[in-house]
């Protein structure tokens, strides 16, 4: 009686294996890179910075590319809705068109700047609204931070003054008695513009407020989906956040 021969795999069934231990060891075909471009911060604080380096951690695919020069807090909201810039980190989120983060990135803790030789005080909301009657409350151009004055009663604002520096100026001018900003960020400003020491932090803060990333609405949905995605593996990380 004959001995049957074992059958022998066709050439495909061969290299099919051969072909599976060639993709784990070239590894999945790299994702297609997106860019991201936003706008500079210069001198402000680290933490923008270190979010994109943890995101680009998480998403090898990302490229972050600053692109013009710093903007005003309106002109930045402006050029997000015309997709000129794709994100920015952070803000706070206000209508207007902007697609935000579903999880804060951060938190900004909200101060009172005065001269350093003025001996003006405030305690509470009641205070500040009383003292903006006299001297209307200096703010940067088109601030999210005036939401929260609203919110507390302060409509005389004064929010001539596009950044920083310049309300610095018109506050030491003595035009008005408080400046409203945030830390971090006032340090760095007063060290670039040389005035250390010629203001004061007063010891009353109207709050702390969390600052989220701003979207495009030009923004295609897959890559915000897959920066939210990575946003979550960093709070399950710890990694985001104050």
């Amino acid at each position: 009686m004959n001995q049957a021969l074992p059958r022998r795999p066709n050439r495909a069934a061969r290299l099919v294996p051969a072909l599976a231990a060639l993709a784990l060891l070239c590894g999945a075909p790299p994702a297609r890179a997106f860019e991201l471009r936003v706008p500079p911060h210069p001198g402000a604080d680290a933490r923008c910075a270190k979010l994109w380096q943890r995101l680009g951690a998480l998403l090898p695919e990302l490229v972050v590319r600053e692109t013009g020069d710093q903007p005003t807090a309106a002109r930045r909201d402006l050029l997000l809705r015309d997709g000129t810039l794709d994100a920015d980190c952070g803000t706070l989120p206000t209508p207007g068109g902007l697609r935000y983060s579903a999880l804060p990135v951060y938190s900004v803790h909200v101060v009172l700047v005065a001269r350093a030789d003025d001996p003006v005080e405030v305690r509470d909301a009641a205070a500040l609204r009383r003292l903006s009657q006299d001297a209307p409350i200096l703010l940067n151009r088109g601030s999210p931070l005036r939401a929260l004055l609203e919110r507390l009663g302060v409509t005389a604002v004064d929010d001539a003054g596009a950044h920083t520096d310049r309300n610095i100026e018109k506050l030491l001018a003595g035009h008005g008695r408080l400046f409203v900003y945030r830390e971090p960020g006032l340090d760095s400003k007063l060290r670039e513009a040389g005035l250390q020491g010629r203001v004061r932090v007063l010891a009353w803060s109207p709050g702390d407020l969390a600052y989220h990333l701003a979207y495009s609405p030009r923004l295609d949905a897959a890559v915000v989906a897959k920066i939210e995605g990575a946003l979550s593996q960093l709070a399950r990380n710890g990694e985001l956040g104050p």
